[in-house]
């Protein structure tokens, strides 16, 4: 990078792997805005200009730009050939960066799977690895087993090439997908991860590397209740990531805030989260603001200042219900975090009444009046805020916990534009449990929910992040799946048939969990979602007539069993 005669080109294509080294140090902020101003010469498309402009979309104040630089970038790499390395390696760092910021929609998912099948040869063995990393962590933010068996196979290789760095980030990422599930053994899961990445971090020299896994290590002993382990992991990691702007920054300050007040060391918690209140005004950090206002009620609550620590509850569950309107699969976590909310405004209710009888009987009084007033409040916001919640739970089916038809059909259409406008490839399923009247006949409609019930719930485990499945109707359901051939359409719906026959039925044994599929692929000539669905159920009445338990695409109607 010193030498004077470099062409533009060859600069451009140094500071972009610079960059990308120092980006795994924390380091690149210094090094982009330089490299990218004397990169500005090249072609609007040339690759290094893109690689620099994908690198700068890292880290903090990406949210609002996103999608105007989504819909500069994306057309560019489309233009791209399929198969160079170049350009998989576009599509591998733009898809990283969306999934960084958790823009987690079908874009994403598509430049990943795209670099993934396209990478299939042995001179791509690396690319392949780096798209199922990437793939990976989407997938791991909605089906945990898929995403880890993706995070396998790039572990496998990244350790077989002992590329440390890379299996200190696989680890990582397979930790914290671990860390989401909340529960004792998944925790045992996480911890056992982070300690294994942050010793391969070690092996790769790379003290950037250490710090997030030490930050891992922070907020799961904390939660195991290893206090004074995770406030050495807490200061081991913090030093390293103090100016980052990555939320990582941000949501270790707040764990190490709850590891101090749980050391019983209110004022220290109250520096750290004050500190972090003036940092981070503006920032949108997602359930990780629940949490900081949770942790600042508890410590409120600490150091006697009732009538704050309610006020701080009273914004963590506007949080909390914010982030939980921003997705179905958050459910549970709202449903569990709420109530540890609730429980610790009960225990402040209960401290106050005690305060009262302490001679400070007039003024706490008043504060379990603004108590009551405050809940009374949230309770109101809550309806508010649930009412858009529980629109959204109006498309669900009651028995399967799949969307019913409306929703699917609605997805369906989105799909389906989106496919047309971008001339990608897209199939539509339409599938039917095979003699399920006999089943209802044979062991009673308990055992046809049953059966329902199972098919969906293996649907769910075997579908792929992106894929769109949703009850159509009786035993009917429709699957949409995007950006695949006719050969990966086929190879899906025979991996969910061999999932489903394994199953066995507590209420029928003896009824097999079969199923027949009538399968259209969208052409350049259909102009309407209903023609699509019309050749799907005429294909499954032919897979029907011609035995079941098989899948016929229309038009051809080529038997695939």
């Amino acid at each position: 990078m010193g030498q004077t005669d470099l062409t533009i080109e060859r600069r451009a294509w140094l500071g972009a792997a610079r960059a990308q080294a120092k980006r795994m140090l924390g380091q690149e902020k210094t090094e982009l805005p330089l490299a990218l101003e004397a990169a500005q010469a090249l072609p609007a498309d040339h690759p290094a200009l893109l690689h620099l402009q994908i690198a700068h979309l890292y880290g903090g104040g990406l949210r609002a730009s996103v999608d105007e630089t989504l819909d500069r970038l994306l057309p560019q790499l489309a233009l791209l050939p399929v198969n160079q390395p170049t350009s998989l390696c576009l599509k591998i760092r733009l898809a990283s960066v969306m999934a960084d910021i958790e823009a987690l929609n079908g874009e994403t998912f598509e430049l990943a799977s795209n670099a993934y099948r396209s990478a299939d040869n042995e001179s791509l063995a690396w690319m392949r690895a780096e798209a199922a990393s990437v793939l990976g962590q989407i997938a791991l933010r909605t089906d945990g087993d898929y995403g880890r068996a993706l995070s396998e196979e790039a572990l496998r290789y990244f350790e077989a090439q002992q590329m440390h760095d890379m299996v200190a980030n696989e680890l990582y990422m397979s930790a914290f997908s671990w860390w989401k599930q909340r529960d004792s053994q998944s925790l045992k899961n996480a911890e056992q991860l982070f300690r294994r990445s942050a010793e391969a971090a070690q092996r790769a020299d790379n003290p950037f590397g250490v710090a997030y896994a030490e930050a891992g290590l922070c907020g799961v002993l904390e939660q195991q209740g290893r206090v004074a382990e995770a406030l050495l992991s807490c200061r081991a990691s913090l030093p390293k990531l103090k100016g980052i702007r990555h939320i990582t920054e941000y949501s270790t300050n707040v764990n190490y805030a709850a590891a101090l007040l749980a050391n019983k060391e209110p004022g220290q918690a109250m520096v750290i989260l004050e500190s972090l209140a003036k940092d981070w005004p503006e920032w949108d950090v997602g359930y990780h603001g629940y949490r900081y206002y949770f942790i600042r009620g508890q410590t409120y609550a600490a150091l006697d200042h009732y009538e704050a620590a309610v006020s701080d509850l009273n914004v963590a569950l506007s949080e909390l219900l914010e982030f939980g309107d921003n997705s179905w699969a958050r459910n549970n976590r709202l449903v569990q975090a709420r109530f540890r909310v609730e429980q610790l405004a009960q225990s402040l209710e209960r401290k106050t009444l005690e305060a009262a009888e302490k001679d400070r009987r007039h003024r706490l009084l008043v504060v379990s009046g603004v108590i009551v007033t405050l809940l009374l409040s949230v309770i109101v916001m809550m309806l508010l805020r649930h009412r858009r919640f529980y629109r959204r739970m109006a498309f669900t089916d009651p028995l399967t916990g799949l969307a019913n038809r409306r929703y699917t059909e609605a997805r369906a259409q989105e799909a389906f534009v989106h496919a047309k406008a971008r001339q990608q490839p897209l199939f539509i399923a339409l599938l039917d449990l095979d003699r399920f009247k006999t089943c209802n006949d044979r062991y009673g409609h308990d055992a046809g929910d049953e059966a329902l019930k199972r098919f969906a719930y293996v649907a769910s485990k075997i579908l792929r992040p992106g894929d769109i499945f949703g009850r159509w109707g009786g035993e009917e359901f429709l699957l949409v799946l995007q950006g695949v051939d006719r050969d990966e359409a086929n190879t899906i719906l025979e991996r969910l048939r061999s999932a489903a026959a394994a199953e066995r039925l507590k209420l029928a044994p003896d009824y097999p969990l079969h199923f027949s599929a009538g399968v259209v692929g969208l052409q350049h000539d259909t102009e309407q979602l209903a023609e699509l669905l019309t050749l799907a159920d005429q294909a499954l009445y032919q897979a029907k007539e011609a035995g079941r338990n098989r899948s016929y695409f229309a038009k051809d109607y080529a038997v695939l069993n």
